[in-house]
């Protein structure tokens, strides 16, 4: 059995076996539970908050619910993006289809790998810019799960050549996806990067 105790300020810390076992990291949400029943309560790993609605559980702009969380303002990332976009967003409530390839055809119909895989959707219900909008929500993060990190931390990325950040970004369909993804490249997680 783990113990915490409460501080004067009704805060605890969350012994490491607890954190380790539901893969909590700073920054995560958690979810408390109470079972009157059993007068015990629950703590899990709430998700990450979900980046296309911003938690908000609707995209605003066109007052539907977002199918990238199930309307629920998060998501769970513990097995990695790909699953979840895979598993993790519902084809058939909200009919959407998506499609993650890997591979593409050159100019000579060649079968080439793409630098990482990428991600389209599909939908009759949804508009296209909106469908592109989330599409580079998703890619976004398949782009920081998949990209080679520095060897002296994970939150900064390998400076990839001019001819790779070329492949990376038309991987991306908005400008702002791509100005986001460049910024990380060229500066921002960059570990160059002084800040």
């Amino acid at each position: 059995m783990t113990t915490a105790t409460l501080t004067s300020k009704g805060q605890l810390t969350v012994p490491k076996e607890i954190r380790e076992f539901l893969k909590i990291d700073t920054g995560d949400t958690i979810e408390f539970v109470i079972d009157p029943k059993t007068n015990s309560v629950t703590i899990s790993k709430k998700g990450k908050l979900c980046p296309t609605c911003n938690g908000s559980t609707i995209l605003e702009s066109h007052d539907l619910p977002c199918f990238v969380c199930d309307a629920s303002g998060y998501i769970n990332l513990d097995n990695g993006i790909i699953p979840y976009i895979m598993m993790g967003i519902s084809n058939r409530k909200y009919k959407i289809n998506k499609t993650i390839t890997n591979q593409k055809t050159d100019s000579n119909n060649s079968l080439q790998f793409n630098i990482m895989p990428k991600i389209e959707l599909f939908s009759q219900e949804y508009s296209r810019e909106l469908l592109d909008s989330i599409q580079d929500d998703l890619q976004i993060m398949i782009i920081e799960e998949f990209a080679p990190k520095t060897v002296s931390s994970d939150d900064f990325f390998m400076i990839p050549t001019d001819a790779i950040l070329i492949e990376i970004l038309h991987l991306l369909t908005t400008k702002k996806a791509k100005d986001k993804v460049t910024s990380w490249f060229r500066a921002e997680r960059s570990s160059f990067n002084k800040n």
